[in-house]
C-alpha cells in the first residue's frame, strides 16, 4: 500500500498552491493524495432547522472532487497523474486534521500558509501552526509563492535531537528521490551547545539510510532567532526546502515549539517542513 500525503482544503487560491505542490510531491515520491475539508458545527439560530450532517457532507465532498480542476489552463503542465481520495470531516479544522494524522498511513501532511498581511492571514497561520506542532506527522507548509521544484538543497535547521532514526530516515528518502545536498543547521545557543557530539551520530546514520551517494553540509552559526538566522542561511545557499526538527517529549519545549511553527507559519517564504523527534 502506498505511503500517502494529506492535503487540507479550505476551498482559498493558497490551498490550491498547497494542493499544486503535494501533487507534485505525491507524484515523485510515489504516494497517493488524500484531500479533506473541515466543516465547523453550524451554530443553532431559532427558528431555522439545521441541515443534515450527511446532506451538507455530500455537497461539500462534491465541492472538494471539484477543487482538484481548479484553473485547469494555467496549470495543466504542471499536474501529474496521482491517486486522489476526498473526505469531509465535521469539528475543528486544526484538532480534526491533528486526529487524522496517521504515521502508518501517511508521509506528510502538506498545509497552504501566507505571509502576514491580515486577521485572515494570522488565523490561517494558526491553524497551520496548531497542525504542525500537534500532528503526529512531518507538515509541510508550503508558502502562496512557492512553486514545486527539484529539491537541490535542503537546509535542516536542528538541534541535539536532530539524531533520530524516523527523522533521517525520512531526509534520507527526500535526499535519494531529489540527489539533494543536505545541510545540518544548529543555531548556537551557548558555550554549553552539546550539537557537536551528535554530528557523527547524524552522518553515520543517515549513511546507513541513503542509497545513493551522501552529500551532506554540517554549519554551526550564530544567531538570536533560530528562525530568521536559518532562513538568512537557506536564502543564501539557494535552499528549495527548510525543515525544522524539535524534541516532542519535552513539554516545555513543546511550548517553545509551538511559537517557532507558528513563527514559521506565518512567515515562511521556502516551503517549510516540520517534524517533532519520535
Amino acid at each position: 500500500m502506498k505511503a500517502q500525503i494529506l492535503v487540507p482544503v479550505d476551498f482559498t487560491e493558497n490551498a490550491f498552491n498547497a494542493y499544486l505542490y503535494a501533487n507534485n510531491l505525491a507524484y515523485f515520491l510515489d504516494c497517493t493524495l488524500h484531500l479533506v475539508h473541515v466543516v465547523l458545527p453550524p451554530v443553532p439560530v431559532e427558528g431555522i432547522p439545521l441541515p443534515l450532517e450527511e446532506q451538507a457532507s455530500e455537497k461539500v465532498l462534491t465541492q472538494l472532487k471539484s477543487f482538484s480542476h481548479w484553473h485547469p489552463n494555467e496549470h495543466e503542465d504542471r499536474f501529474h497523474p496521482v491517486e486522489t481520495t476526498y473526505e469531509v470531516l465535521h469539528g475543528s479544522a486544526a484538532a480534526m486534521i491533528v486526529k487524522k494524522s496517521d504515521p502508518t498511513l501517511h508521509r506528510f501532511i502538506v498545509c497552504g500558509t501566507r505571509r502576514k498581511h491580515s486577521v485572515a492571514d494570522k488565523w490561517l497561520g494558526t491553524v497551520s501552526s496548531e497542525i504542525a506542532s500537534s500532528a503526529k506527522v512531518p507538515v509541510l507548509l508550503v508558502p502562496s509563492t512557492a512553486r514545486f521544484t527539484n529539491l537541490d538543497n535542503i537546509v535542516v535547521a536542528c538541534d541535539e535531537h536532530a539524531n533520530d532514526d524516523y527523522i533521517l530516515a525520512q531526509i534520507a528518502i527526500l535526499s535519494d528521490w531529489f540527489e539533494s545536498k543536505v545541510h545540518f543547521v544548529h543555531v548556537k545557543s551557548d558555550t554549553n551547545d552539546k550539537f557537536e557530539f551528535v554530528e557523527r551520530d547524524i552522518l553515520d546514520t543517515l549513511l546507513a539510510y541513503q542509497k545513493k551517494v551522501l552529500n551532506v553540509q554540517v554549519a554551526n552559526i550564530e544567531g538570536l532567532d533560530v528562525v530568521e538566522s536559518v532562513y538568512g542561511y537557506a536564502k543564501e545557499h539557494k535552499a528549495e526546502l527548510l525543515i525544522y526538527i524539535s524534541e516532542r517529549r519535552n513539554f516545555l519545549q513543546q511550548i517553545i515549539f509551538r511559537s517557532l511553527s507558528r513563527q514559521a507559519a506565518l512567515n515562511a517564504r521556502i516551503p517549510t517542513l516540520i517534524m517533532h523527534d519520535s
